[in-house]
């Protein structure tokens, strides 16, 4: 049963210019306020609708009536990001399997062109993408793979999920390195070495670098 929200402003706008469906936490309220003409692909200052936020805040009911309400699934925050980016980024796979099956664009790229896959910390969501038709060797704005990611994060069970559906080992970013220059512990460089990186000395890797600065974490922006 819908809630009674009239005398509601469903179109009222905060400082940030969210409205009430961008703070509904409860499925009914939702439904409610749409029901009283409240628009399901609001932007708030930052572009994020209300579909964004109920993916940051995993509130999977929520979800669902967003999208049986025909929000947009793909829409694009000041960042580009789509709420897939954000879904993949909490690792919630609920949330993600909901956003896929309502057509989520899997290689969708945000303003550093990086794809969801890139933001992966786990392998079980880095093989649901890759199923799903995400560009295992898909590069970002610094040329950087979702394999470059994972190694410099210490993500193993990506780094075996991309490796076992052929990620590139031997791809160079910007900086003309490859994915084991990054490696963020043992485990991660044997996995790497195993697969057939090739282990150059660091004196070496140095003389080659075009340029000698870390990753940049662009996922936390």
């Amino acid at each position: 049963a819908l809630l009674n929200v009239q005398g509601i402003d469903v179109h009222a706008e905060d400082k940030n210019k969210q409205t009430p469906l961008h703070w509904a936490t409860d499925e009914r309220i939702v439904n409610a306020l749409i029901a009283q003409g409240a628009k399901v692909n609001a932007e708030d200052k930052n572009k994020q609708t209300p579909l964004h936020w109920a993916v940051k805040d995993c509130n999977t009911a929520v979800i669902w009536a967003l999208i049986n309400n025909n929000a947009e699934v793909n829409a694009k925050d000041k960042n580009k990001q789509t709420p897939l980016h954000l879904a993949v980024k909490g690792g919630n796979t609920a949330v993600i399997w909901a956003l896929i099956d309502n057509k989520a664009k899997v290689n969708a790229k945000d303003k550093n062109k990086q794809i969801p896959l890139h933001w992966a910390a786990s392998g079980k969501v880095a093989r649901y993408l890759i199923i799903q038709g995400a560009e295992v060797n898909a590069i970002d704005n610094d040329e950087n793979t979702p394999l470059h990611l994972a190694a410099e994060k210490g993500y193993i069970t990506v780094i075996k999920a991309l490796l076992d559906k052929e990620a590139n080992i031997h791809a160079k970013n910007k900086a003309g390195r490859t994915p084991l220059y990054y490696s963020a512990n043992v485990d991660i460089k044997n996995a790497l070495i195993a697969a057939g990186a090739k282990d150059v000395p660091v004196a070496e890797v140095h003389s080659k670098d075009k340029e000698d600065i870390p990753l940049q974490d662009t996922t936390m922006e």
